[in-house]
C-alpha cells in the first residue's frame, strides 16, 4: 500500500469500541448499547449531541431540543484581534476589550429566545447530561 497507516484495524469488536470510547465521540446511552459500535460513533462533540437530541431527546421539549441543537461560537472582534495582535499591552486596549466582551456577552443572552434559556440543559434526561 502506498499510505500503510491510512487504516487501522483491530482484532474483535471490543478493541475497536474501546479505541472509539477513548479517541472518538461515543454514544454510551442504553438504548444504543445494543447497536454495532460503528453506528454509535461521531467525529465530533456537535454530531454526538445531534444524535442525542434526535434519537434519544424524547424527554425534552420542542424548546429544549432546539436550545439543545444551539452552537454557540463566539468570534473576537476587530478590536480584540487587533490587541492580540499587537501583543495586548493593556491601557486603554484591554478596557475596550473587556467592556467588548461584557457587551457582547449581553447581545447573546439578548439573541436567544424567552424560555429555557440556560435551564434546558439543566433539564436534559439523566443520560444525556454529560453530551450537552
Amino acid at each position: 500500500r502506498s499510505n500503510p497507516t491510512k487504516y487501522t484495524y483491530y482484532r474483535n469488536i471490543a478493541d475497536l469500541t474501546r479505541h472509539f470510547e477513548s479517541s472518538h465521540e461515543f454514544c454510551m446511552h442504553e438504548s444504543c448499547l445494543e447497536r454495532h459500535p460503528e453506528e454509535r460513533v461521531f467525529e465530533s462533540h456537535e454530531d454526538l449531541r445531534v444524535h442525542c437530541v434526535k434519537q434519544h431527546g424524547e424527554a425534552l421539549s420542542k424548546q429544549q431540543k432546539k436550545q439543545a441543537l444551539l452552537i454557540n461560537v463566539k468570534y473576537p472582534s476587530l478590536r480584540e484581534r487587533e490587541a492580540a495582535a499587537v501583543g495586548g499591552s493593556g491601557g486603554s486596549n484591554a478596557s475596550v476589550s473587556s467592556s467588548q466582551q461584557n457587551a457582547g456577552a449581553n447581545n447573546a443572552g439578548r439573541s436567544r429566545s424567552s424560555g429555557a434559556g440556560a435551564g434546558a440543559v439543566a433539564a436534559a434526561p439523566e443520560a444525556m447530561r454529560d453530551v450537552f
